[in-house]
């Protein structure tokens, strides 16, 4: 009972604020996009560099999982991957050396797969960890999204094989811990880790997306980056963004993801 309550309240409190996120996209249209992933964004300047990233990665997934490469994804939309450039240029500002990158969410691997290209190409030693259960049968979702369609995911065992396929084709060395985010979480704040930039794409509804979010921010090293995706499509993750606008610096911001950089 009380956690029903304390869900009312916040999302009695928040309800105001969230409407206020959504960018000047109607609802008719945002809808449209959610179901047929064919929004058009105005156009987007990446460096060739990226360009090329993503092609690669676009042609290698497509051998992988054939049409399906970009299933329950839009990682590599030109503003999506705009994020990911706009948040590892940032991290090359800290002229750091060495990067320790976090997922939560990987599922057939695009976004983990752009963004660890990019990221070789900018420092000389990169980390590269997957936190993703990939449950036997998939998973269920979206009440709580602006479409009200629960969907059943099917991101699965076979789907941890061809994203790790992916990863080996291209080069890049991913540790997955195959635990919820909560369990695969608190096994690293309890071991001491620490990432420069994290990517939090889990479960969207009830409590995990503020649950993610909390227990991210103290594996986060100071003036680490840490990305939301979906903050305006699910009401569990927008609310976050009035959280993190107030404490954090926002470094990049898209229909689907948003990027903060730590204060601290």
């Amino acid at each position: 009972m009380k956690i029903i309550l304390l869900k009312l309240l916040l999302k009695v409190k928040y309800s105001k604020i969230v409407s206020s996120f959504v960018m000047k996209i109607n609802d008719a249209e945002r809808n449209y996009h959610l179901k047929n992933n064919s929004y058009v964004h105005p156009i987007i300047e990446l460096t060739t560099s990226t360009e090329n990233k993503i092609k690669l990665v676009k042609k290698v997934a497509s051998q992988i999982y054939g049409e399906t490469w970009n299933y329950y994804s839009d990682a590599l939309r030109d503003e999506v991957s705009k994020n990911f450039e706009d948040s590892i240029k940032e991290l090359k500002n800290q002229k750091l050396t060495e990067i320790k990158y976090l997922e939560i969410g990987s599922a057939q691997g695009m976004s983990m797969s752009l963004n660890g290209l990019l990221l070789n190409e900018y420092f000389n030693k990169i980390d590269l960890t997957s936190l993703d259960p990939y449950f036997e049968n998939g998973y269920f979702e979206g009440e709580e999204c602006i479409s009200k369609d629960l969907q059943h995911i099917t991101i699965n065992k076979s789907t941890k094989e061809k994203a790790f396929n992916l990863y080996k084709s291209l080069n890049l060395n991913v540790e997955l811990i195959e635990k919820t985010s909560f369990e695969g979480l608190i096994d690293l704040i309890n071991n001491g880790k620490k990432f420069n930039y994290i990517y939090i794409d889990g479960f969207h509804e009830n409590f995990v997306p503020m649950q993610d979010l909390s227990l991210c921010l103290q594996l986060l090293e100071p003036n680490g980056i840490i990305l939301l995706d979906d903050h305006q499509s699910w009401e569990d993750v927008g609310f976050l963004k009035y959280i993190c606008d107030k404490n954090m610096d926002k470094i990049s911001e898209s229909w689907k993801i948003i990027a903060y950089k730590s204060r601290n």
